[in-house]
């Protein structure tokens, strides 16, 4: 816990320029205000959705799945380049047998505090997801509905599988410094 990242020395325009992050933060309020517009004019009128209101609620969740898809796909190169980093630093790392593990415990704690981020755009675009289902289906959004818990499953299917692939990273970055540790635990020992 008291272990310091290294996460703020990976510089996000390395991976995407500022003004792509700068768009895709814009597009993502642009269309996250077009959405509040929609379901608070409903509900203030107190009435269900119009045809055209859901098919641009529709459009409004495909772009902001597109967009979010984009953020996380940042993210994942950071991670990986964390990951690189940390294995490198695990197998070149030349100092004692403590400053290594404190070394561990700061890249562990790096990729962790990445993972982090991409867990929370993870579940902000499945809970996205389900919220569009559930105006699709509207009464019929329950998982009885066959249709519409197969579309449910899928969301979170995704969304287990992308924090799957998220926490791996964690997982390498543990296993290279766990790897160096006992080897050279082994080394003073002998």
């Amino acid at each position: 816990d008291t272990a310091e990242s290294h996460l703020d020395e990976f510089n996000s325009t390395l991976f995407a320029s500022s003004e792509e992050q700068q768009k895709l933060e814009q597009e993502m309020q642009e269309v996250q205000n077009g959405i509040t517009t929609i379901c608070k004019t409903a509900s203030n009128e107190r009435r269900d959705y119009t045809q055209k209101e859901i098919m641009q609620l529709d459009e409004y969740f495909k772009k902001l799945r597109t967009l979010k898809d984009r953020e996380l796909e940042i993210q994942q190169s950071i991670a990986g380049a964390i990951t690189q980093q940390a294995e490198q630093n695990a197998q070149s790392f030349e100092g004692s047998l403590e400053e290594y593990k404190i070394n561990a415990q700061e890249w562990i704690k790096t990729a962790q505090a990445q993972a982090d981020a991409q867990i929370k755009i993870i579940n902000e675009s499945a809970t996205q997801e389900i919220a569009l289902l559930q105006q699709k289906y509207g009464e019929k959004a329950t998982l009885d509905n066959e249709n519409y818990a197969a579309e449910y499953n899928k969301v979170i299917e995704r969304k287990n599988q992308r924090i799957e692939q998220a926490n791996d990273e964690v997982a390498k970055v543990n296993a290279a410094y766990s790897t160096g540790y006992l080897e050279r635990s082994k080394q003073e020992e002998g």
